[in-house]
């Protein structure tokens, strides 16, 4: 059936043209597989079978697997060779795979031997064949062909498997913590975004997120960052971000190193303006966010130089909304700028009679001059004429070339049309927008500015339509720097809170209207900044989660401003203080991990759970997005197939996880929750329905980041509170604690370190017995988590030894001498000796006078209590050194 029989010389041959195809074909042809359900010699684990002088290393030639668990063996002879030895040894082997599995678990009950010239099938547990087909059997008219299709197919094994896992799950019942805290409305808690920061950033959400087009106008005029040259010593989330396919891009696109003065893009204007060719198509390369539209905004409102100012004219399409598909782009792209034409001139009514009699003025004059000048003055002629204008209307193609000439080119004018947000659709789309742009180009005299997502350009730029580009009209854009476009950004809206009339302003506070300067809110604004980028992990973190997109960067920070998570008593502390008030680390994680929400939760966070799992799989798997990315990210450097450094197959990746008992479906899924999150992208810039034989993956700054959080005790914590625990004791642990039953409560740092150690303890032991199925006899370092383990028993150590040896040296209610550190509006801190810093807060200083304090001063004071959640001791001066102070 799959090959010429006579042809097989060896085992070679039968492996490659037989049984591979045997494998691998549809249905009842053949056993359905895909290339990720099977494994060669080289990838399958060895197992010593036999007993006695007979006892050898054994790995057969294929295994076939799903759902990630191994369920048929196969063993290749060459042609005539006796199947009786292969088919034992074959059971031998399916015998040793099921015996590292539970007891009373075995999956691989099928074997199969084959020559070519003949296939023996059967259970493992049998001596004998139970079904044996001769290769002149080979067809799907022969009853033995078809019986051993239906033993041996996927959908059947598919559903055993199935059967498997729910029999190795049983009756275990997975718990998540967050469920064990009360109904949805608890679980899903919000927390009320701070009013002070919600009302600063509603008014000035223009410089952050701009819509109009006066908003972006002024935005670029009063903000624009330039894109920044590429510098050496970066950190490696920046060489992520920086990374680029240079090598595959020499002499095919031209690179602007000054966004600020793009001379090369105004010398191909000015050259297609002057020429006054028919059209020209220039495509802007960059990834998404990196600030493309932003610069198109920049070029026409601002750097443009004066005689391109007076020679062209500018609308933009907006296609995020726009319908992709052959049958409607062209006519809703035409529309468009038939619309923004009107927009733009809307002190001429270009829809009047002696407007339209204008435009179509040749069609018009034709009419006149023909035929119906011998009706003129009747109404047939007003009727006819009627008809013939609206027939011109209604020829789309006609109209807009004939509105172009009239509005445009007739005013010695250029029409530059802006494509606007093609490169946030799929590559499909963008590719279907470039031939929509080369029709633009073909049929109406004007300029395309055509953005596309560098991935796309990249992968496709040797084939139909992209291989037509031509380098002098490509423009590669680099993303600005994200602290410099939010410091320029902050510092205008500082400028214009600065200049603006009104001066009192209020804010609520615990359901009281609080009055506040003007001036408090720039305080608050500067405030947020530095405690974000002056802190170089929690700079690297926001970098990394945005990427190479500067407007999720923007989106960030605004959503940092009226987090719900900076309480009130923070902002009484920013706005009152005299210089920059830096938030605490636990204050910044919490904003960024949990959003919105009082607990984490994967689905609203902007930082994904590595250890996220399905309850509704059969048996939840904890680890399989985390081997995703760490597998991506050991190839980050690796040049896949295609020759692009870092993207792989999807399907090798499949293959690589599925050895290790990964189920197929499963890793789907993770893959594509993980690029909706952004911390991974396929090169079909899809984020479901992926072709996993074809497409091309790489991890992204946010995934790679997202990796680097598996040694912060914050991150872990936030993750414990979604994961689904097979061990009802640790859920309702974790649950206790962030509810304020057990602990020192849901934001103490006990808390998050003895949540952290309940949830690695609990993977560590949940991976020895779900992971049992390797096919590969290594250690699965994908999903390693000693180093995260490390780090927690180092920080509770060292937080056990900081309270013992601060209990036993600081008695509470004993009388110290320390030195003044610090001194605040709020609080004051003493150092007692080189290890322990204490803190007199404010309920404590309300009639001291601080005036007479200073730095370095030698003060007495009392302990007052040593606090579990901030690990530190609580502190207040002596009433004998408050009589001498007064004094």
């Amino acid at each position: 059936m799959f090959c010429d029989f006579s042809l097989l010389s060896n085992e070679s041959d039968v492996e490659q043209k037989f049984v591979l195809p045997l494998i691998t074909e549809m249905e009842p042809y053949g056993l359905g597989y895909s290339s990720s359900d099977y494994f060669t010699k080289p990838n399958i684990r060895q197992f010593a079978i036999n007993k006695g002088l007979k006892k050898k290393s054994y790995f057969p030639d294929y295994v076939i697997v799903s759902n990630g668990i191994p369920i048929i063996v196969v063993e290749v002879k060459k042609p005539n060779e006796d199947l009786t030895q292969a088919y034992r040894e074959a059971r031998l082997y399916a015998n040793e795979l099921n015996s590292i599995h539970p007891p009373n678990i075995n999956p691989c009950l099928r074997v199969v031997s084959t020559n070519g010239n003949c296939i023996w099938a059967g259970p493992a547990d049998c001596d004998t064949p139970q079904i044996i087909v001769n290769c002149e059997n080979y067809s799907t008219c022969s009853d033995d062909y078809l019986k051993l299709i239906d033993f041996l197919s996927k959908a059947n094994t598919q559903n055993e498997t199935n059967n498997l896992k729910s029999k190795l799950r049983a009756n275990s019942k997975y718990n998540r913590p967050t469920l064990l805290l009360g109904g949805k409305t608890v679980q899903g808690e919000e927390l009320p975004e701070n009013s002070f920061g919600a009302s600063l950033v509603l008014e000035y959400n223009f410089l952050f997120n701009p819509v109009t087009e006066d908003e972006k106008e002024e935005v670029v005029k009063n903000t624009y960052i330039t894109s920044g040259s590429r510098t050496k010593h970066v950190s490696d989330i920046e060489k992520l971000i920086q990374r680029d396919n240079s090598i595959l891009i020499q002499n095919i696109t031209t690179k602007i190193n000054d966004t600020k003065q793009p001379n090369k893009v105004f010398s191909s204007l000015r050259s297609e303006i002057t020429r006054n060719r028919k059209g020209q198509l220039i495509l802007l390369i960059g990834n998404v966010g990196v600030g493309k539209s932003t610069f198109c905004d920049y070029l026409k409102n601002v750097c443009l130089p004066d005689d391109l100012v007076k020679t062209s004219t500018w609308v933009k399409a907006d296609l995020n909304n726009a319908p992709m598909n052959k049958s409607k782009i062209y006519d809703w792209v035409s529309d468009k700028i038939i619309d923004e034409l009107k927009t733009i001139n809307k002190h001429i009514s270009i829809d009047s009679f002696e407007e339209q009699k204008k435009i179509f003025y040749n069609e018009v004059k034709e009419f006149e001059q023909g035929p119906a000048k011998i009706l003129a003055g009747t109404d047939k002629y007003n009727e006819e004429y009627y008809e013939h204008l609206k027939k011109q209307k209604s020829d789309k193609d006609l109209y807009l070339n004939r509105l172009i000439n009239y509005l445009c080119t007739g005013r010695n004018k250029r029409l530059i049309v802006t494509l606007d947000n093609c490169d946030k659709r799929s590559r499909d789309d963008q590719l279907l927008m470039f031939q929509v742009a080369k029709w633009l180009q073909d049929n109406i005299k004007c300029i395309i500015f055509l953005p596309m997502r560098d991935t796309t350009f990249d992968h496709h730029r040797r084939e139909p339509p992209l291989d037509t580009v031509i380098k002098d009209f490509s423009f590669r854009i680099d993303p600005p720097n994200l602290r410099e476009v939010l410091q320029r950004r902050v510092e205008y809206a500082c400028n214009k809170i600065e200049s603006s009339n009104s001066n009192r302003r209020t804010f609520e506070m615990e359901g009281i209207e609080v009055a506040y300067d003007k001036s408090e809110q720039i305080k608050f604004l500067r405030s947020i900044m530095k405690s974000l980028f002056d802190n170089i992990y929690f700079k690297r973190l926001i970098s990394g989660l945005a990427g190479r997109d500067i407007r999720k960067g923007l989106e960030i920070f605004v959503d940092f401003c009226k987090s719900g998570h900076v309480a009130e008593s923070e902002i009484v502390k920013i706005i009152s203080s005299s210089k920059p008030y830096i938030l605490k680390n636990d204050i910044i994680a919490r904003v960024i991990f949990k959003g919105k929400n009082r607990y984490y939760n994967d689905a609203q966070s902007r930082v994904k759970n590595l250890f996220f799992s399905e309850t509704s799989d059969t048996i939840p798997n904890p680890f399989t997005r985390l081997a995703i990315l760490k597998w991506l990210d050991n190839k980050s450097t690796v040049r896949g197939s295609c020759n692009i450094k870092g993207y792989h197959q999807v399907k090798e990746l499949l293959e690589d996880l599925i050895k290790y008992g990964f189920g197929e479906n499963d890793v789907k899924s993770r893959i594509e929750e993980l690029a909706r999150a952004s911390c991974l992208t396929t090169e079909s810039q899809l984020t479901s329905e992926l072709n996993y034989e074809q497409d091309l993956i790489t991890i992204l700054p946010a995934g790679k980041i997202t990796l680097d959080l598996l040694r912060d005790c914050y991150y872990l914590a936030c993750c414990s509170e979604d994961v689904w625990y097979k061990d009802y004791d640790v859920a309702q642990r974790i649950s206790k604690r962030i509810n304020d039953q057990i602990g020192s409560g849901i934001n103490s740092f006990e808390t998050v370190l003895f949540n952290a150690q309940d949830m690695l303890n609990y993977l560590k032991s949940y991976k020895n017995s779900y992971l049992v199925t390797p096919l590969i006899d290594k250690e699965l370092s994908l999903v390693s988590l000693e180093d995260s383990v490390q780090k927690i028993d180092q920080h509770i150590k060292k937080s056990e030894s900081i309270k013992t040896h601060t209990l036993e040296k600081f008695k509470v209610s004993s009388t110290q001498t320390g030195t003044i550190k610090d001194i605040t509006e709020h609080e004051i801190f003493i150092a007692l000796d080189t290890q322990t810093i204490g803190c007199i807060p404010s309920c404590y200083l309300n009639e001291v006078p601080l005036n007479n304090l200073r730095k370095s001063q030698k003060v007495e004071v009392e302990i007052v209590e040593y606090s579990d959640r901030y690990k530190k001791l609580t502190l207040k001066f002596s009433s004998r050194f408050l009589n001498t102070l007064v004094q």
